[in-house]
């Protein structure tokens, strides 16, 4: 959905960086977005599939909760390239935690979900 809101103008992107990951050139978008503090994309240069997704967001009080996602093994599911394997790590205050997801149940988001509006922040 952030994507989305990218293509209609109520998210803002910008390069960071290139990084390489498991021998692929990727790209490093920061979105601001207000759902989140921070959030980064790593792009696959050759294929533009997202790779890593990174996100910071605060909470009033407490502490920084910590993402990353890293997505792989995409294959074709009607017409699309769609990840089936998810790393993710999580992280608030203490310890992170990181888990991983195979076959991952992806679907596309609706054309009603693209259209709405984003979410206050909590």
């Amino acid at each position: 959905l952030v994507l989305s809101r990218l293509a209609q103008g109520s998210a803002k992107a910008r390069v960071l960086a290139e990084r390489t990951l498991d021998g692929a050139e990727l790209t490093v978008l920061e979105l601001k977005d207000p759902a989140f503090d921070r959030l980064l994309l790593y792009v696959d240069d050759a294929s533009g599939l997202v790779r890593v997704v990174e996100s910071w967001q605060e909470v009033p009080g407490e502490s920084t909760i910590y993402r990353r996602e890293r997505w792989s093994d995409y294959r074709s599911v009607d017409g699309m390239r769609v990840p089936h394997l998810l790393d993710a790590e999580f992280q608030e205050g203490g310890a992170p935690a990181r888990t991983v997801y195979e076959d991952v149940a992806i679907r596309a988001a609706t054309p009603a979900e693209l259209t709405q509006p984003p979410a206050a922040p909590k």
